[in-house]
């Protein structure tokens, strides 16, 4: 059993550190689920490419009133990757613990690959030094049940659809311009489903996301490796 699974992870691991392309990880949106004036909620994740660790991401979520509201959201990868983004929207109750929320907001980001942190490594490992620069206007509906009374449980949806603007750079080995920024606006779909339960302000989160980035690698010249789904566990806190 063990000889089995080295095997199957061997080839996953060559992907991930002898790829040539910049990485991008479906993004967590994270669902808040306001309930008031003054209602403040952060969270923490670590989320996953496959089964191997991709991204810290984190999230601070607050209500203006009772019913506006505001969230910043970031994530980071490794050295000099990034995303974050800035939201406003709308919230309320449809029933008894169900709620909607409608958020409109921009984002931006980075990703490149070891190449172009470390021109070193393109003469073994690498083809190419690739830089993928992007951002994100979005809007994101979010549906869920909220403070349920099983384990204090929060369960829903957030669905996070928009444009992305980006700037592609990639040089050979000896430097050379392949894309030279290279500019284009993709279609962006990123839906997510989440699970929270523990106590009443604390509470383990766990979610799945999905990035339709990954349609778009022709466009992206392969350059781009997108991984379309990501689990993230983390922590929920109601402040």
């Amino acid at each position: 059993m063990k000889k089995i699974t080295i095997m199957l992870l061997l080839p996953l691991a060559a992907m991930l550190f002898s790829s040539c392309g910049a990485w991008y990880f479906a993004k967590p949106a994270d669902v808040p689920l306001l309930e008031g004036k003054g209602d403040l909620r952060a969270s923490a994740s670590i989320s996953t490419i496959d089964i191997l660790p991709g991204a810290v991401n984190a999230a601070l979520s607050y209500g203006f009133t009772d019913h506006f509201g505001g969230q910043l959201f970031g994530a980071w990868y490794s050295e000099g990757e990034y995303y974050s983004h800035l939201a406003l929207g709308y919230y309320t109750d449809l029933s008894d613990h169900f709620m909607l929320e409608v958020f409109g907001g921009a984002g931006l980001g980075s990703s490149m690959n070891a190449a172009a942190r470390n021109p070193e490594n393109l003469k073994e490992d690498y083809n190419s030094a690739v830089w993928f620069d992007y951002k994100q206007v979005f809007g994101q509906l979010d549906l869920g049940w909220h403070s349920l009374p099983f384990l204090n449980t929060d369960i829903g949806v957030g669905l996070r659809g928009g444009i992305m603007p980006y700037t592609l750079n990639v040089t050979d080995r000896e430097g050379k311009p392949i894309y030279d920024n290279e500019e284009g606006v993709l279609p962006l779909f990123e839906p997510v489903a989440f699970l929270r339960f523990g106590f009443e302000n604390v509470k383990l989160q766990l979610s799945l996301a999905y990035s339709s980035l990954d349609l778009c690698r022709e466009t992206l010249h392969n350059q781009v490796n997108c991984s379309p789904f990501s689990v993230s566990l983390g922590i929920s806190l109601n402040l």
